[in-house]
């Protein structure tokens, strides 16, 4: 246990140097969702929930990532309808239960993604 502490601080202070996403704040809730293995678990199993359009679910998959601050190139935000986005948010709360991802963590990346929402 006492090693864990200083590769969270290593892998934290790499994302945070390699200056991805929204910096430090998205590298700490890149690490707190589990890293690539726990982000694209989640990524996984909501996005191929929601999107039933094979072509949209890597651009998604991708922005989730990149907004999460993982090392995932999104050049701009996919287009989702309302009815996708509300697939999405229901699938991403699912799955991040399901991994006992903290609720801190959950809200971040929820709060993150509202600028997806096509609605009024």
């Amino acid at each position: 246990m006492a090693a864990r502490g200083p590769l969270l601080a290593v892998l934290s202070s790499t994302f945070c140097c390699m200056g991805l996403a929204h910096g430090a704040a998205a590298a700490a809730l890149y690490s707190r969702l589990g890293d690539a293995a726990g982000v694209h678990a989640l990524i996984r199993e909501a996005v191929d929930h929601a999107v039933a359009d094979e072509a949209a679910r890597k651009p998604l998959a991708d922005h989730i990532c990149a907004l999460a601050g993982g090392n995932c190139h999104s050049p701009r935000a996919p287009r989702i309808s309302e009815a996708q986005f509300v697939e999405l948010v229901e699938g991403l709360r699912a799955s991040m239960r399901a991994h006992d991802v903290p609720l801190a963590a959950r809200n971040e990346l929820l709060e993150a993604l509202a600028p997806l929402r096509s609605g009024p």
